[in-house]
């Protein structure tokens, strides 16, 4: 920029329930770093369009949000191996003329489960979602971690199906892979019950979204389950409500936004965010 201050943004739609304009200006302003961020109300049909603007007036760097994290690639020079095989990215930076995409939301899922993951590794899971945030979380969990049954439940057959396909290459150890729908009360009704860890990806509860969470999942939830939700506006979902009254362990998508927004923040400027300042600001806001 001719000013000299570098400009960051986040590309998605919706796009005003986000908290990453906040985190990265205020970890600016504490960091004293001459750099603003914004977002930018950007769909499919003008992500090309939107993403030659702003390469031309200089931007340094943007976060990829729903529903771009896939769309996004097509658009690339460079992609990097992680972001590449999962097929989805969220962080892209604009250098040399060309735009370059990563994908930060691998350490962001990761982090927050650790404490948990000792006595559920060994266990079933359920994810809930088939986009790009649901690649990153199966790639993160197949990568790393050995569980007997994963079982991705979403709204379209051909969707989830594929994603397990694609899945299959990603897995380290003999999990057992499969699918159920959304409407498949018997099966949906088993495998939540039968989960020890239980994500949802989807959008569904989101504030702007305009549609919950569905309440006929929850009634499946339990005690010893940990619930995660990559949803953190509102920080307390319906999932996550439902899921602390039935006595299961909760993560919030706060925590895998802001280690996420931690390592975009060292890529885009070198500079370590100042992750407990930003969690203050961020839940007094919330």
């Amino acid at each position: 920029m001719k000013s000299g201050k570098k400009v960051y943004g986040i590309f998605g739609s919706p796009i005003l329930h986000s908290l990453s304009p906040l985190m990265h200006n205020e970890a600016f302003a504490i960091k004293k770093l001459n750099a603003h961020y914004i977002p930018f109300e950007i769909g499919k049909s003008n992500l090309k369009a939107a993403l030659q603007i702003v390469q031309g007036e200089g931007i340094s760097g943007s976060n990829i949000t729903l529903p771009l994290k896939q769309a996004v690639i097509e658009y690339l020079d460079d992609i990097t191996p992680d972001a590449r095989r999962i097929g989805a990215v969220n962080t892209v930076t604009f250098k040399d003329d060309k735009i370059k995409g990563y994908n930060t939301d691998i350490d962001g899922f990761i982090a927050p489960l650790k404490k948990y993951i000792e006595p559920i590794q060994y266990e079933n899971v359920t994810v809930f979602g088939g986009g790009g945030a649901a690649r990153t979380v199966l790639y993160a969990l197949l990568s790393n971690y050995r569980f007997p049954h994963l079982t991705v439940i979403t709204r379209n057959p051909a969707r989830g199906n594929a994603l397990l396909d694609e899945a299959e290459t990603w897995r380290k150890h003999q999990t057992v892979l499969e699918w159920a729908g959304f409407d498949d009360v018997s099966r949906y009704s088993e495998v939540i019950w039968d989960s020890r860890l239980i994500i949802n990806c989807t959008p569904l509860g989101m504030q702007g979204y305009g549609e919950e969470f569905p309440g006929k999942f929850v009634r499946f939830f339990r005690p010893g389950q940990v619930a995660y939700d990559l949803i953190y506006t509102p920080i307390k979902t319906l999932f996550i409500s439902e899921a602390e009254k039935r006595g299961a362990l909760t993560i919030s998508g706060l925590d895998m936004l802001i280690v996420q927004g931690a390592k975009t923040f060292k890529l885009w400027t070198g500079k370590v965010m100042p992750v407990e300042n930003i969690r203050e600001i961020l839940i007094e806001k919330l």
